[in-house]
């Protein structure tokens, strides 16, 4: 059961969490533990649709020429090929969490694995700094970069992390590697909710705290996209990896005792 103390909290963290590259997934497993919160999976489940409305609204226009482009069937147009991209980097991770999604709940309460995806999510980050991008999404990279997604279903490793960090590796230009990372979420965590919903179905927090949670998740999590979005254009993504080392190796400690 949560309060209302606790859920303003876990959305907090949700909100800060879920677009910086250090993993919301991880942040959430550790505050349970430490906070000794017992929530269910669908409070968990509207923590992240308070963050993933944040996308929608963000990046609207973008959404809407999409779906224009879809209906007319316009082929030709960038947005149907947006479309098509988003489309085929969405396969790899609802394969890879249909096959996987039985072992995530372990997983997730044992910190000794969340530091260590922790520090690795760091690695990755790190090795983004000055990296020269200039190139267009294809096909091929809406594919890698789909395929890194999917190792973000274990706690401690970062969607956006791995994600924008794919694409800048590639060599995408790094305001187009942002958006595809964000819309790529859309899909990837609403699919992840539906399944979960019809796993677990309702929970039995009170509305007061669902109702707080989503919307503190909301709020704060627009305060930090429009911030990730600012960082990434100055070529601060890299940055976030100190924190994910300097966690990581504290959480690996802690484990131990």
């Amino acid at each position: 059961m949560v309060n209302i103390i606790q859920a303003i909290i876990l959305g907090i963290v949700q909100g800060i969490t879920e677009w910086l590259p250090i993993s919301s997934s991880g942040h959430l497993a550790i505050f349970h533990k430490f906070m000794d919160i017992e929530s269910s999976v669908f409070f968990d489940m509207i923590l992240h649709l308070g963050t993933i409305l944040v996308v929608i609204f963000y990046y609207r226009d973008e959404i809407f020429k999409i779906i224009k482009s879809v209906i007319r069937l316009d082929f030709k147009d960038e947005y149907f090929k947006l479309f098509f991209f988003l489309f085929v980097g969405s396969i790899p991770i609802g394969i890879f969490g249909f096959f996987v999604s039985g072992y995530i709940d372990g997983i997730s309460s044992n910190l000794f694995y969340v530091g260590f995806a922790l520090i690795f999510t760091g690695l990755v980050l790190i090795g983004t700094k000055k990296k020269k991008e200039k190139k267009d999404l294809t096909l091929l990279s809406s594919i890698l970069i789909g395929i890194v997604q999917a190792l973000a279903v274990f706690p401690g490793v970062s969607r956006s992390g791995m994600t924008i960090s794919t694409g800048m590796y590639l060599g995408i230009k790094k305001e187009k590697v942002a958006m595809f990372s964000f819309l790529l979420s859309i899909p990837a965590i609403l699919g992840a909710n539906v399944y979960l919903f019809i796993k677990n179905g309702v929970g039995s927090e009170p509305l007061s705290s669902m109702v707080l949670g989503f919307l503190s998740s909301a709020i704060i999590g627009y305060i930090t996209l429009k911030f990730l979005v600012k960082i990434i254009n100055n070529d601060g993504f890299h940055k976030f990896s100190y924190y994910c080392f300097a966690l990581g190796i504290l959480i690996l400690i802690i484990s131990f005792f």
